[in-house]
Parts: C-alpha cells; sequence; structure tokens
C-alpha cells in the first residue's frame, strides 16, 4: 500500500511539474524572432502613401535635394586647403521647414584643435 501511495504521489508530481511550461520570454524590440508561424506584421512594413509593401517608394514618397558648389585651392608649399563653399537646399517635401540643421565638423589633426582636450573614454 506504501507503494501504491509513494508511485501516485511521484506521478502526481511529475505531471504537475510537466504542465509548468515557463511563459514565453517577451522580445525586446529589433530581436529577430525564431518562431517559424509568427506574424510579419512587425517585421514588415505596413504600406502606406509613402512606401509600398515592397518597400520602393509609393505615390507621397519625396527626397530632400542639396546641391554643393565648392571653390577649392591646394597649396602644397604649405600643406594648406583653402577654399568656400555654397550649398543650395531644395525642400522637395509638400510642407515648410521650421528649421535646416546643419553640421560642421572642425579639423581634428589642426594643433589648434580642440579635439585632443575631449576624453572619449569617459563618453
Amino acid at each position: 500500500m506504501k507503494k501504491a501511495i509513494c508511485f501516485l504521489s511521484i506521478l502526481g508530481f511529475l505531471q504537475a511539474t510537466a504542465q509548468d511550461t515557463p511563459a514565453e520570454p517577451k522580445r525586446q524590440p529589433g530581436q529577430y524572432d525564431t518562431n517559424k508561424f509568427s506574424q510579419m506584421y512587425d517585421l514588415m512594413a505596413t504600406p502606406n502613401m509613402f512606401r509600398t509593401a515592397s518597400g520602393a517608394p509609393g505615390p507621397a514618397y519625396y527626397q530632400q535635394q542639396a546641391d554643393y558648389k565648392m571653390n577649392i585651392e591646394l597649396d602644397d608649399k604649405n600643406t594648406k586647403l583653402y577654399g568656400t563653399e555654397t550649398i543650395t537646399y531644395h525642400n522637395n517635401a509638400p510642407e515648410g521647414l521650421e528649421y535646416l540643421w546643419l553640421q560642421l565638423d572642425q579639423n581634428q589633426k589642426d594643433r589648434a584643435s580642440k579635439s585632443p582636450l575631449v576624453d572619449s573614454q569617459k563618453m
């Protein structure tokens, strides 16, 4: 009788733990889903006016345009570069722009550059 009770207890315990499967962990954004049967909603873009389902440009797609005109003079003797540049920006968007971001980078190789003062290890 004790063997039967022990056997049934072990069988009940095994059955209870076998049913307790852990829940699938939630995916982080950008993490690849390995489930072959998952839906593609978050992987494929929904077609709209700007992009088709294949990713090709749609009827309302537009690109901005910038034309550059540069007059450059190279001074080999003094290892210097002189020049001027004119940037003509064309806003092809249907609405106006509130501001235009223009990024100018410094010459990091110049002796007067402040780049060595920045410690990138602390960023």
